[in-house]
């Protein structure tokens, strides 16, 4: 009998140790493990993660492992969920173009509370890191960018399986149980793009790291699972994107040969915002420094339309505007071509609307552009 697709990643995962792993890698993954650590503090006093420590039997069980920005310890999966909230919740942490998301972040939670459970090297953490990088971005080459503009949120939906593969990595499970975590965390892999701009986003990456954790602990206390659950005709990849809208081949062409986490294609970010943005303000400041573009050059502020109709409502929190951070609408002209972009929107209590900060085309009149509706694209 052939091998699934998921006891063809196990055999992977299982094999993979010293050898693979890079002095590039290593140095890569220690700044990426660096950055994690540092917007997670940053984002450990923001509500979407405070407000989880205020309900009721989260963070409550008795462990070793740190909630970080605190002075409180707790379970691996309660620190895992706290944690991993916390690194995304200034859209600070870093981001993987082929993965449609944020690499690190799934990952770097639940690897820590492991490590401080059972007392594991900083080596070994970062082997399973640069697995479970490779994991979860060959998965998304195979579903995107169909995945991400069916909806679904990759950070999550791949992160689960990253952050499975890179704890039975570390605990050193053999291929079987390796199998079952991966299958466990199919039925774990969840979170829509319809969420983003509110506290759920981030709240999508403490969810999928706790979520593969969880998969691997089953998986270790003898859960079994389904090892066809992704190519199954009612399985992850027809599920989630359809039949003939993915590529297997697509995970294992060149497996590890180069790793992913060396690749071209991540990035750190300058500015706490959606990556998709940076372009812009990148261009933007540089703009202000060669032309001396000043506010005052600013022409107007347009008011961004929140669609009632069938491409459905666009929430951001007020007063935060955690909606900017994530999302753009594009500027048009009457032919309806795009002829500039808003960012950091948000709601004016004053003007009692939301407004939008735009960069508009200046061969374009004064007063000839409209807001297309709130867009989700990368």
């Amino acid at each position: 009998m052939s091998q699934t697709v998921i006891q063809r990643l196990a055999e992977r995962i299982r094999s993979f140790g010293d050898k693979n792993v890079t002095k590039q890698a290593i140095e890569l993954s220690r700044t990426a493990i660096i950055d994690t650590i540092g917007v997670t503090l940053a984002g450990s006093v923001e509500p979407c993660a405070t407000n989880l420590l205020r309900t009721p039997g989260i963070a409550e069980a008795p462990g070793p492992c740190t909630l970080f920005g605190t002075q409180r310890k707790t379970s691996a999966l309660d620190a895992t969920f706290f944690n991993g909230t916390a690194s995304h919740a200034l859209d600070y942490d870093d981001f993987s173009q082929p993965m449609g998301g944020h690499q690190s972040a799934p990952l770097v939670a639940p690897l820590l509370a492991v490590a401080e459970e059972h007392g594991l090297s900083g080596a070994q953490l970062i082997q399973s890191y640069v697995l479970g990088i490779e994991t979860e971005i060959r998965l998304a080459r195979a579903v995107n960018f169909h995945h991400y503009d069916k909806g679904w949120h990759p950070t999550a939906t791949m992160g689960v399986f990253g952050a499975a593969a890179a704890v039975g990595h570390l605990i050193g499970f053999d291929e079987e149980r390796l199998s079952v975590a991966l299958a466990i965390a199919a039925s774990f892999a969840s979170g829509v793009k319809a969420n983003f701009g509110t506290m759920v986003k981030p709240l999508h990456v403490g969810q999928s790291a706790r979520n593969g954790l969880l998969a691997a602990l089953l998986a270790e206390a003898g859960y079994d699972a389904n090892p066809a659950v992704l190519e199954h005709k009612q399985g992850f990849f027809n599920a989630f994107n359809g039949p003939g809208n993915y590529d297997l081949d697509k995970i294992f062409d060149h497996w590890a040969d180069p790793l992913e986490v060396t690749g071209k294609t991540m990035g750190l970010k300058q500015f706490p915002c959606c990556g998709s943005t940076h372009p812009a303000i990148a261009m933007m400041l540089a703009l202000r420094q060669q032309e001396g573009i000043r506010a005052d050059d600013v022409a107007k502020i347009f008011a961004s339309l929140v669609d009632t109709g069938d491409r459905g409502y666009q929430f951001f929190e007020v007063p935060t505007a955690n909606y900017g951070s994530s999302n753009y609408d594009a500027v048009l002209d009457s032919s309806g071509a795009t002829v500039g972009l808003s960012m950091f929107s948000g709601y004016s209590a004053n003007e009692r609307l939301a407004l939008s900060l735009a960069t508009v085309d200046p061969d374009v009149p004064i007063g000839a552009e409209t807001f297309s509706l709130p867009n989700l694209k990368r």
